[in-house]
């Protein structure tokens, strides 16, 4: 009996993953989740800057479905409530 290993990975980590592998249509689902989905302050800029290179790779990139508008307002807002800001 052969036993397989399994790798865990960070969500941020197999999503961008994902993204550098993604056509068209999964980008769209990819989108919906990262817009819903709290990425950690720290990888966000890693988060965009795969994202926009894969939308270029596809001729998209003037097609971003606002995933870095939404995961920079993201990262603003943890930011601040690192910062202290309560609101």
């Amino acid at each position: 009996m052969s036993t397989t290993e399994i790798v865990w990975k960070h969500f941020h980590d197999t999503i961008m993953e994902d993204i550098s592998k993604a056509g068209g249509e999964d980008l769209i689902r990819i989108a919906s989740q990262l817009k819903r989905t709290i990425i950690p302050k720290d990888r966000i800029d890693s988060v965009i800057a795969t994202w926009i290179k894969r939308c270029k790779e596809l001729g998209l990139e003037d097609i971003d479905l606002g995933v870095p508008a939404s995961l920079l307002r993201q990262k603003e807002i943890a930011e601040a409530k690192a910062a202290g800001y309560k609101g």
